[in-house]
């Protein structure tokens, strides 16, 4: 309970299994990033180094 900080078990015990299923559910998002089933591309397509005049560099991040 000292870990936790709290003053009952019960306490102690919600917030343990609140963590573990917080951890579990990290973890499959995990594995469904690592298996491919989230799309990206479309992020990584709008986001990323800028020019001044605010366009997205291409190649690489080098300067056309």
């Amino acid at each position: 309970m000292r870990i936790i900080g709290t003053k009952t078990k019960a306490q102690a015990v919600s917030l343990a299994m609140e963590d573990a299923v917080k951890r579990h559910l990290r973890q499959e998002g995990f594995d469904a990033m690592e298996a491919g089933e989230f799309d990206f591309s479309e992020i990584v397509e709008s986001t990323g180094p800028r020019n001044a005049d605010g366009s997205i560099k291409l190649g690489g991040g080098q300067a056309p």
